[in-house]
């Protein structure tokens, strides 16, 4: 009897161990549905094999046995990432600037790593601070460095990678720099200092794209290039990934076939370079899916003389989640490992059936870029829609013409790190890449080349469901398959068209927290209100976000610090939604704002001091010498935003007793006494105090009597 599924066993303990890792981290965040969903079925379909007796029962518990392991793991993570937690100390650290971030015009940022305190306590991992005092530190340099240190907590409702894959545990603000005194560099800051300079010399005005594409460090490109990058859906060319090994592992090839090594040794061979290829873009997940990958299929080769694509990538994407369940959530490690699934299951398809056709060399190869861009954009539409907000029409026609150039480049710029005359093949990589930017430019500027779009998560699973019978690992007949093929197709547009498709809004309050700007949005039915500054760009990208996903036919907007407004941001938000007021709550002046207000004939109006400005979300500018808070009431929910010195701060729950939740840059103990609930920048030692920097962004409602703040 034919089997349903060609059963690979990494690939079930892959899927187990992928929903144990996503059933924790929904547990974890009040996402009780999703969790039992996923349980429901795992247990669904083991009563459906011992019903049926079914030879596959063994391969349910190899799934169940993975999801424990998932499902420990993430239990694990959080007990140890909780032992290790700081809320607040200050500290003297003595510490090491590492190279991560130092070749990006954002010099500000310091990451230091070995850093020693004052009492002798070592902090495993980085710590990630900024400058302000026009020090120019180096690469190596030894800090002593005053400040307050609070743990980073990456396990949010979105999950924050850049602090796994940097292995951030620790921020440091409010610093002062004692003293510095230069230090000794690593062998990997050796290299990529080297490779930096070397690309900086040689390399034209192309450099830093030079140097992104054999390093994966994409710092020093500007950023309207990597937006065109972006929306052409090329920035995979310069990320580190698995095609930098593909490249590697094609140079090296022509060395190794020559010699006619046995697999075991070929494979050292090949290994050694690729690992400290590895090690200088600092193993980031998607190189090190590669990796995996590259390893199995030598030891396939060596047992049983055959490779296997997708049990290869499913066994790369266990060895990754067992080194860190995060990673998981990783945007590039996803889109990597969904690339790659891609050409393992379509594009292996179309190779099965045209391998034997005969055609011309120079049509088949175009022809077969062309549909391998096609598999990999197909295989990572949903994550692209689903992370960005968007997805590249023209990535499948500019790969095809940018791949090969760029592969050239590569193979060029590798040879441009020899030292001497080769260092001016580095000159004309970079004209390669410069007209690949040039390329990707004008793609970019076209109006359609990125359609904006969003989808529900569940999308992603079935376009992996999808992908996997295409691929001919389902044994259905044409009938069946094309029956299936429907059904998967409709739930993706519906699920795409629910996410698309804006709600009206319950009665409830968002919070969202910026260095600059305190973001607060409240939503009722038909009417929206946003307390802001319009002065933070990150702050006012998220309040967008959400707020276009919503159905109101009213937008107020209430700005707490008119003068510093930012006149981009404010654009954008008069564009991107029905705003039909403006108040200014400080009752200062900013005339460029007031002209652009004029030009799209919105009306601006002055609050009165301690007016209660009515309408289904009322909304009061609360003064005490100057503005000290706004107070937005929806129903019996009051809220408010306070702003000032740390003394007002501290004032205000007495001076406004009636309201609920507080919000404000710094907490103190004064919101305690009053047993309120205070959302602040940072968690703190205070009792009911919580931190944006350990949950992220808030949700507000009132259910019966009760308030409820959650951080989904």
């Amino acid at each position: 009897m034919k089997r349903l599924i060609n059963v690979r066993p990494s690939l079930f303990a892959a899927v187990g161990l992928i929903m144990g890792i996503y059933c924790a981290f929904c547990f974890a965040f009040g996402n009780i549905v999703m969790g039992v969903v996923c349980l429901v079925l795992l247990v669904a379909l083991g009563i459906f094999f011992v019903c049926t007796k079914s030879a596959n029962f063994k391969y349910l518990l190899l799934v169940a046995l993975m999801v424990a392991v998932g499902i420990t793991q993430m239990v694990v993570y959080q007990h140890s990432s909780q032992a290790m937690e700081i809320v607040e100390r200050d500290v003297m650290l003595v510490g090491r600037v590492t190279d991560l971030g130092r070749f990006s015009p954002d010099s500000n940022v310091v990451y230091l790593e070995k850093c020693t305190d004052e009492n002798g306590n070592k902090y495993t991992g980085r710590i990630k601070t900024y400058t302000f005092d026009n020090l120019t530190l180096q690469v190596g340099d030894i800090v002593t460095i005053k400040g307050t240190l609070r743990s980073t907590y990456p396990l949010q409702a979105k999950v924050q990678t850049s602090y796994v894959r940097n292995n951030v545990r620790y921020t440091l603000s409010d610093v002062e720099i004692l003293s510095y005194k230069a230090g000794k560099l690593t062998l990997g800051e050796i290299a990529r200092r080297y490779i930096f300079d070397a690309c900086s010399q040689f390399g034209t005005q192309s450099a830093p794209i030079v140097y992104a594409l054999l390093t994966g460090d994409c710092n020093a490109i500007a950023e309207e290039d990597s937006l065109a990058f972006r929306r052409t859906g090329t920035l995979h060319l310069l990320a580190v990934s698995g095609q930098h090994i593909v490249f590697i592992v094609g140079v090296l090839n022509v060395l190794v076939k020559r010699l006619k090594l046995h697999p075991a040794v070929e494979m050292v061979v090949m290994l050694l370079p690729l690992v400290f290829f590895c090690y200088i873009c600092n193993w980031v997940p998607s190189i090190m899916r590669a990796l995996v990958m590259l390893l199995c299929g030598y030891i396939a080769r060596i047992i049983y003389g055959r490779y296997d694509m997708l049990s290869s990538l499913s066994l790369s994407v266990i060895v990754i989640l067992l080194w860190h369940p995060l990673y998981l959530f990783d945007v590039g490690f996803q889109l990597s490992a969904l690339s790659v699934y891609g050409i393992a299951t379509i594009y292996s398809v179309y190779q099965r059936k045209t391998i034997k056709r005969k055609m011309n060399k120079i049509v088949r190869n175009v022809l077969d870029s062309f549909v391998l861009s096609l598999c990999c954009t197909a295989a990572i539409l949903f994550t692209t829609a689903y992370n960005f907000g968007e997805v590249s029409v023209v990535a499948p026609f500019v790969n095809v013409l940018a791949v090969p150039v760029v592969s050239i480049a590569f193979v060029v710029a590798m040879v441009g790190l020899l030292p001497w005359v080769f260092h001016y093949l580095l000159t004309v990589a970079g004209w390669l890449l410069g007209a690949v930017a040039y390329l990707v430019r004008g793609f970019s500027a076209i109006s359609f080349a990125s359609a904006k779009t969003t989808t529900l998560g569940i999308t992603i699973v079935i376009a992996v469901i999808l992908l996997f019978v295409w691929g001919g690992s389902v044994n259905l007949s044409k009938v069946g398959k094309r029956l299936f093929s429907a059904i998967c197709v409709v739930l993706l547009v519906v699920c795409t068209v629910i996410a698309v498709v804006p709600n009206r809004p319950a009665e409830k309050v968002k919070v969202f927290f910026g260095y600059n700007d305190i973001a607060l949005v409240a939503t009722n039915n038909s009417d929206m209100a946003v307390v802001t500054n319009l002065a933070d760009e990150y702050v006012a990208v998220d309040v967008l976000e959400y707020a276009q996903g919503m159905r109101v036919d009213n937008c107020t907007l209430y700005l707490v610090d008119y003068v510093s407004c930012d006149q981009s941001i404010l654009e954008d938000f008069c564009q991107a939604l029905p705003v039909n007021k403006v108040y200014v709550m400080d009752r200062s002046f900013n005339d460029n704002a007031t002209a652009l207000l004029s030009q799209h004939k919105i009306p601006l109006v002055v609050a009165e001091k301690n007016t209660i400005l009515p309408g289904s979300i009322s909304v009061q500018g609360v003064y005490d010498g100057s503005l000290r808070g706004v107070v937005v009431t929806i129903g019996e929910l009051c809220v408010s935003t306070v702003y000032g010195s740390d003394a007002a701060i501290q004032n205000y729950p007495f001076l406004r007793p009636d309201v609920d939740v507080y919000i404000a840059q710094k907490a103190f103990d004064s919101f305690a006494q009053q047993n309120k609930a205070t959302l602040s920048f940072y968690q703190q030692n205070i009792l009911y105090n919580f931190g944006s920097n350990k949950y992220g962004v808030f949700t507000i409602i009132q259910k019966d009597d009760t308030i409820k703040v959650s951080f989904k």
